[in-house]
């Protein structure tokens, strides 16, 4: 059971990739046509641990930073329940370092969780 409710989770996750891929679209303008398939190469997950691995700041993020988008990132987008179970804690780090760069405020309680789980 265990096993198939990780299968919908990261199936549910790909499709908010999917789903802020258009909202960045359609919100801030920003067409993110490589942010848009890395689900498609990878699966939504690896292709966030892929994005989250990189140093620096990618291009897509800034632009939708930049155009007062953070909300719509995937960075985050991974530290909201449920998605918040898919990636470790360093993983959680970097994207919370990465929205403060642009003076992101997180709400209490926002960030749930950044022990190690993903």
């Amino acid at each position: 059971m265990q096993d198939m409710d990780n299968d919908e989770l990261f199936s549910d996750f790909e499709r908010e990739m999917y789903k802020i891929y258009r909202e960045a679209y359609t919100k801030c303008k920003h067409n993110a046509h490589i942010f848009n398939g890395m689900p498609q190469d990878y699966g939504g997950v690896v292709a966030a641990k892929r994005l989250l691995s990189q140093h620096g700041l990618q291009y897509g993020f800034e632009k939708l930073c930049q155009r007062g988008c953070p909300d719509i990132t995937m960075e985050s987008l991974i530290l909201h329940r449920p998605w918040n179970r898919l990636f470790t804690k360093k993983k959680k780090e970097v994207a919370i370092a990465r929205l403060k760069t642009f003076g992101y405020e997180f709400d209490h309680g926002e960030i749930i969780d950044l022990e190690d789980e993903g």
